[in-house]
């Protein structure tokens, strides 16, 4: 997701030979990784900076910041200069957004916590990855992790 402000005016010296866009060069870009349940329903979503630490990330004091946190949502830097997903960011997605609402779920249903709960993924080199592979079999266990087929997302 790229994002910029724009007004499609320009301003600069008479003759200049070039000229930018009013807010042209103020562009700002993240990941924003939606995760949606079998049944259809849309959970908390995970809006990924690059940058190395929080101030990456919008403002508490920003607009509607609040309501995107009492929403669920979460704002991770990604520790690099992108903006893309990588490990860290996949575990803050697994323990905040993904298992939470496993375990909410069988909870509702009435199952044991020993349910085996399946999530789908893009196939992606981060997901398929062995190092996150083994993260998943080690902290979340009941976690079976199967994968879209490349070029079907």
């Amino acid at each position: 997701l790229v994002y910029q402000q724009g007004s499609g005016s320009t301003w600069n010296q008479r003759g200049a030979k070039q000229v930018a866009t009013v807010g042209q060069e103020e562009k700002r870009a993240l990941m924003l990784v939606p995760s949606i349940s079998a049944s259809g329903v849309l959970l908390p979503m995970q809006a990924v900076f690059n940058g190395r630490t929080m101030v990456s990330c919008p403002s508490p004091s920003s607009a509607r910041y609040d309501e995107a946190i009492s929403l669920g949502y979460s704002m991770v830097y990604s520790g690099t200069r992108t903006y893309w997903s990588n490990h860290n960011t996949m575990h803050a997605l697994t323990d905040e957004v993904i298992a939470p609402y496993f375990e909410r779920v069988k909870m509702e249903l009435g199952l044991p916590e020993s349910q085996m709960s399946i999530w789908e993924i893009g196939c992606w080199s981060v997901h398929k990855s062995k190092e996150f592979m083994a993260w998943m079999k080690l902290h979340h266990p009941g976690i079976i992790v199967i994968f879209v087929p490349g070029g079907c997302t």
